[in-house]
């Protein structure tokens, strides 16, 4: 019964994450969380329980990261914002939630998948009312920026200004579109090539390079996988020459050299950063703290965090710590790498995590509670639980 009440908590959880990931409209974050420990507590007064060496550590570096942080920046002096860096810790507590995933073994990847659907249901019939009645449309993106869900913007393509809508939570369409696409060109299913289209329009709808970028490279690498197991070659030879050729064209509309407003943003928050190394080059090696803050031309505003993600690590962190996190990040999608049986039964989701990691790296969305969710799932992946327990009904714990 316990089981299945966390099981409902978590896709619940899930839900909240995707479609309210800033908390402001349903509240309901912190207390599902708490909600699925009080159950799962519950539920193991008399159990075992089952847990791995990859799930305490992972839990371990995460939960002393922001603690290291916070206390960097108090010994320093450049605690300046404890609001962020108790909104970063809170972040980093979901990680918590692996040891209850691994422990009772909840899918939350195939959650994921199913839930993700709900993103193009909101977003395609927003952005066709929001092109057909301004009116409407006023009040819709006033309602969205304010519980901090999505934004609308005007982007220019090729001397083309198109209107985008890009949702927070979209780059974690990435999974079940490449979920999808291994689906679609293994079953041939209908079903699975609506859904590809979906997942694929609503990420180029956004509006961003990156999730563009991404979709299409998932997208191109199962057609490629596909078109390996045919006889004739030569389709697939002509069809990697044309999009090496095009994604090299699209890497170099990638430059902050474009004359956009994200792209002169970032371009602001990187010379800024060139700058701050250069007066504080302790910081590359032990970080400023999480917490502290820095003037950035990019806003023109003192900020605590920017869009680039991996500079903001090293700046609150240092560089060695850095590399920490980059190896706890990297783990599980190598582990499964080089695991065939892993590979085989996750190969999506390899590729997936990799897009994804390069979609965070200009985007905020890592340090987050729903980056912490992709975590959980990547390190739930790694393998079922065995139980290997010690004398009498203590827990178990295995290598």
């Amino acid at each position: 019964m316990l089981h299945s009440v966390i099981k409902f908590f978590s896709k619940f959880l899930i839900f909240v994450l995707i479609i309210d990931p800033g908390d402001l409209i349903f509240r309901l974050k912190t207390p599902l969380f708490i909600m699925i420990f009080i159950s799962w507590f519950l539920l193991k007064t008399f159990q075992p329980i089952a847990i791995n060496k990859d799930t305490l550590f992972a839990c371990l570096i995460f939960l002393i990261i922001p603690v290291f942080g916070i206390c960097s920046a108090i010994v320093q002096n450049t605690f300046a914002d404890p609001t962020f860096a108790l909104g970063f810790t809170k972040s980093f507590l979901i990680i918590t939630l692996l040891i209850v995933v691994v422990d009772l073994e909840i899918p939350l990847a195939n959650y994921l998948n199913r839930l993700c659907i709900l993103i193009p249901l909101i977003i395609i019939p927003i952005y066709i009312s929001f092109s057909t009645n301004p009116n409407l449309a006023l009040q819709i993106d006033s309602y969205l920026d304010a519980k901090d869900v999505a934004k609308f913007s005007n982007r220019n393509y090729y001397g083309y200004e198109v209107l985008m809508l890009y949702y927070r939570t979209s780059p974690l369409l990435l999974f079940p579109l490449a979920y999808y696409s291994d689906k679609l060109f293994d079953r041939k299913k209908f079903t699975d090539l609506v859904l590809v289209f979906l997942f694929l329009f609503t990420l180029i709808l956004s509006g961003t390079r990156a999730n563009m970028l991404s979709a299409v490279v998932i997208v191109v690498y199962f057609l490629f996988v596909f078109l390996l197991k045919k006889k004739n070659k030569l389709p697939l030879f002509m069809g990697c020459i044309i999009v090496v050729l095009a994604l090299l064209y699209f890497f170099k509309t990638l430059s902050f050299a474009e004359t956009d407003e994200s792209s002169t943003i970032k371009s602001g928050h990187l010379d800024s950063y060139v700058l701050l190394f250069r007066q504080h080059p302790q910081y590359l090696i032990w970080g400023s703290g999480l917490g502290s803050t820095f003037y950035t031309s990019g806003t023109k505003a003192v900020a605590s965090q920017t869009e680039l993600t991996y500079l903001d690590l090293i700046r609150w962190f240092g560089i060695p710590l850095t590399i920490v996190i980059f190896v706890i990040l990297l783990y599980p999608v190598l582990q499964m790498y080089f695991s065939r049986t892993r590979h085989l039964n996750n190969r999506y989701i390899i590729i997936a995590y990799w897009g994804y990691l390069f979609i965070v790296g200009t985007n905020p969305l890592l340090v987050s509670s729903t980056g912490m969710l992709v975590i959980v799932i990547m390190y739930s992946l790694l393998g079922k639980k065995r139980i290997t327990e010690a004398q009498g009904n203590s827990p178990g714990y295995v290598a």
